[in-house]
């Protein structure tokens, strides 16, 4: 019976369902932004930073920045203008131009 009532409730709301998850995904991946990992690991390095001094002042992990100087993971706004504000430079010099 509870098969049945689910073959039923899937068949007359399946394109709601769909719908629900692309709204989802879709506004999730909007907020992430691609950084420029090079330009990060330069500003890192001329203030003589370690990823862990950097994770330090800004509380973010230092394998989060690792991936990021690495372009294996790409970052949220706010984790980006914390960076800023940590390197002295505008959000902007840390995101990546398409």
């Amino acid at each position: 019976m509870w098969a049945e009532n689910a073959r039923v409730w899937w068949g007359t709301n399946h394109c709601l369902v769909y719908f629900v998850f692309w709204l989802y995904n879709g506004s999730v991946n909007q907020r992430f932004t691609k950084v420029d990992g090079e330009r990060l690991r330069q500003l890192r390095r001329e203030q003589a930073l370690s990823q862990r001094d950097l994770s330090g002042i800004t509380g973010i992990a230092h394998d989060s920045i690792s991936q990021l100087e690495t372009g294996k993971r790409e970052a949220q706004p706010r984790t980006i203008r914390k960076l800023a504000d940590a390197l002295g430079v505008e959000p902007r010099e840390l995101m990546k131009g398409d």
